[in-house]
């Protein structure tokens, strides 16, 4: 009986495939993968790049070097996975980003690289204290520099002049961080106070580019005013405390 039955099948498949053949059929390929070895990914075909992660008639297994140096496949059904991102200057790495961003304000710089994924951001700089940001544009800066001479000083990245009348603080002479008026008693030119010394130099107000000169008839009380000289102490020399004023 089971002789029988063989031979019917076989039969049976001779003319089945006789008619198929006889109409223009040709057998498909029923090959699929359904899991991929490590270093591969899936894709919908042998050609394509795009991972698939269902198991598709006719896929492919695919080496994760398609995807580039920066990836890495687990296998199994999983996409390629990416490790490393390259930003250009004036971008960096936002933790667990997988795409650069803009640096931010002038008071950050971004050099650029390559980074590794991870829970911290990477590649995004504060301008040092006394520096201001360059390059790029006020979201995109790439580098710092020093403030410059003392008629400057530098605020959250940004570089300003010193106002007329006010001088230069903090930091060195070329690091400068904020500006004050000039005092009584001093004059201020160039981001520089200098103390209104000397006999005959006083400034009794704020915010003074020069000093005055003791008029004729008065002597400099202090750096900051001068007095009337007494009678028969008027010669112009602007002293105090000899018989000649």
């Amino acid at each position: 009986m089971s002789k029988i039955l063989r031979y019917l099948a076989c039969l049976f498949m001779l003319i089945f495939a006789g008619n198929a053949l006889a109409a223009g059929y040709s057998c498909p390929s029923y090959k699929k993968y359904t899991s991929c070895a490590s270093g591969y990914y899936m894709t919908s075909s042998p050609s394509s790049t795009t991972c698939n992660t269902t198991a598709d008639v006719g896929n492919a297994c695919r080496p994760c070097s398609v995807m580039g140096s920066n990836y890495t496949c687990s296998g199994g059904t999983a996409c390629p996975k990416l490790n490393r991102v390259t930003c250009r200057a004036g971008y960096y790495l936002k933790a667990n980003a997988t795409s650069c961003s803009a640096c931010g304000g002038n008071n950050y710089y971004c050099k650029g690289g390559t980074f590794n994924v991870s829970s911290s951001a990477q590649g995004r700089r504060t301008v040092s204290s006394g520096y201001y940001s360059t390059g790029g544009t006020s979201t995109t800066r790439t580098g710092q520099a020093a403030c410059g001479g003392n008629n400057y000083y530098c605020s959250s990245g940004v570089r300003y002049t010193v106002t007329t009348g006010y001088y230069s603080t903090g930091g060195g002479s070329t690091t400068r961080t904020g500006q004050k008026q000039c005092e009584p008693g001093y004059y201020c030119s160039s981001g520089v106070r200098t103390a209104c010394s000397g006999s005959l130099r006083y400034q009794n107000a704020a915010g003074q580019t020069s000093c005055k000169t003791v008029s004729d008839g008065y002597y400099k009380s202090s750096n900051t005013g001068q007095r009337q000289c007494p009678a028969n102490y008027r010669d112009g020399t602007g002293a105090a405390n000899i018989n000649a004023c």
